[in-house]
């Protein structure tokens, strides 16, 4: 099954949930590095949200502590991946990591792994968030659910 946290997206102002058709999910939720492959993920925004700006964010060393963006809590531990995102340096692995929310909610991205490719991952889980943004104020909307795949051998 499709890894899942949560079934809402916050939005700004009143920091209260919105209901969302279905949760945002990574699929597959495994992959191998041996094999490679491509992990599908899936964001859900309010339909309201549509033609928003969207970023996603990751962090390979989980989501206990997670910090403050703007006025939202985002549920992904501070590491060296999450800096990379917020920056939006992506590797070439990382497809469509910023984009625009299209007509029914929905914000996609992709990330290609070649075979033999992450070798050093082995065994970790990688954690993705996406956050909706005003363009002019360059500050969060709302944000996804928190949502992982794990790379094993």
């Amino acid at each position: 099954a499709p890894s899942r946290t949560g079934f809402s997206a916050v939005e700004a102002g009143g920091n209260h949930s919105l209901a969302i058709k279905t949760p945002s999910l990574a699929y597959p939720p495994v992959l191998s590095s041996t094999n490679g492959g491509l992990i599908n993920l899936d964001f859900r925004f309010p339909s309201i949200q549509s033609g928003a700006p969207y970023l996603v964010l990751g962090s390979i060393t989980g989501t206990s502590t997670g910090f403050s963006y703007g006025n939202f809590h985002i549920a992904l531990d501070y590491d060296r991946l999450t800096a990379m995102t917020l920056r939006r340096l992506y590797r070439p692995q990382m497809l469509s990591f910023n984009g625009t929310i299209d007509p029914n909610g929905d914000a996609f991205a992709l990330l290609a792994i070649m075979p033999g490719e992450g070798q050093g991952f082995v065994g970790k889980t990688f954690y993705w968030t996406a956050v909706s943004y005003d363009i002019l104020l360059g500050s969060p909307i709302s944000i996804s659910n928190t949502i992982s795949f794990d790379l094993f051998q």
